[in-house]
């Protein structure tokens, strides 16, 4: 695409995003209500407008949350070995309330070192927010997403094949796909949004630029994030989406948070930065998330009666879970709370 149509289509939505706050233009000022919103907008708008610095171009790495869930945090870092293709290397952030949850840790740490690139334990809950950004700051990929301790991949995956897309345009999604018709955490069916194909860019005329989207068009659909329901309406989710590294810290920076469901609902202050964007996704979900307990007292989320204490007594037992038991399993939400199978480990 010349550079006069990639102007005129950062124009456009540079516009559509200044009219959503309400900010008054003038010829030599921006005034805008919020600091942290003006601080945002003006550093997003530069990352729209600029090459993307010193980061490592086209490649991924991925930052995993976890806490008191050591089984869970091993069936997903075997399943993302075993399912994803040339797989990112992770940074994990976790936290153990006792010894006992620490020494599992270690004994899945040592099985997964080759993968983990950084290990961060976090000190208390206050350290959270801090560790975080220190995570953010030393990342040197360009993309990079979130991962959480009860995602399970279920189905081959090539990160490459998003590594390459312009994150200043899309936003893509490992746990999305035209499965999903509900949506475990509101409880409802959620309707599919209108799918756009690869070659349909006369339908993105001054709203998304022609891209150079990724040859296998046949497996993915695309939408905009602002015309979908539910799930399909929050690009700024910690569980599978992938984001450019620089924009991601900017909005971590300006945002208070003391855990990772609180990082992800304070981030929602910035959806409409967001929403005008196109997402992407494979027609199937790559993983799925398992609500099997919950850990955070942040919020009174929906979630199965498979205590994480009870879980740490199996895995001392030397058990591990089958997450090979759930390849290819046919969800119709992103969050599921399946029945879990126990295996023997092998030590």
């Amino acid at each position: 695409m010349d550079n006069f149509n990639i102007f005129r289509f950062l124009k456009n939505l540079l516009n559509r995003i200044l009219s959503i706050f309400d900010l008054k233009i003038e010829r030599k000022s921006i005034s805008l209500n919020n600091y942290r919103q003006q601080k945002v907008g003006s550093t997003l708008i530069q990352f729209l407008t600029s090459p993307e610095g010193n980061l490592k171009k086209d490649q991924n790495e991925c930052i995993v949350f976890s806490m008191d869930r050591a089984m869970q945090l091993h069936a997903l870092l075997g399943s993302y070995l075993h399912h994803v293709k040339d797989p990112a290397p992770i940074h994990l952030l976790y936290r153990a309330s006792n010894d006992v949850h620490h020494r599992a840790y270690l004994e899945v740490l040592e099985e997964f070192k080759l993968i983990i690139l950084s290990v961060s334990l976090q000190d208390s809950k206050k350290t959270f927010r801090k560790q975080l950004l220190e995570i953010l700051r030393n990342i040197h990929s360009n993309k990079l997403f979130f991962l959480v301790d009860d995602n399970v991949f279920i189905e081959k995956t090539d990160l490459s094949l998003f590594a390459t897309i312009d994150s200043k345009f899309l936003i893509p999604s490992l746990r999305l796909g035209a499965n999903l018709k509900r949506s475990y955490t509101v409880n409802k069916d959620q309707p599919l949004p209108p799918f756009y194909s690869n070659s349909m860019h006369q339908n993105f005329e001054n709203t998304v630029p022609v891209l150079n989207l990724p040859a296998e068009k046949d497996e993915l659909v695309y939408w905009f994030w602002k015309e979908g329901s539910f799930d399909w309406a929050y690009p700024l989710s910690v569980d599978g989406h992938m984001f450019n590294t620089s924009e991601i810290l900017c909005l971590a920076e300006n945002t208070e948070f003391n855990s990772p469901n609180t990082f992800e609902s304070n981030l929602q202050q910035y959806n409409d930065f967001f929403k005008h964007r196109l997402g992407v996704c494979h027609k199937k979900s790559r993983l799925i998330n398992v609500p099997c307990n919950r850990i955070q007292s942040d919020y009174e989320n929906l979630h199965g009666s498979l205590h994480q204490e009870d879980l740490l007594k199996l895995w001392n037992s030397g058990k591990r879970i089958d997450f090979l038991a759930l390849q290819n399993y046919q969800n119709i939400s992103a969050h599921e709370d399946l029945s879990l199978n126990f295996i023997d480990r092998i030590h």
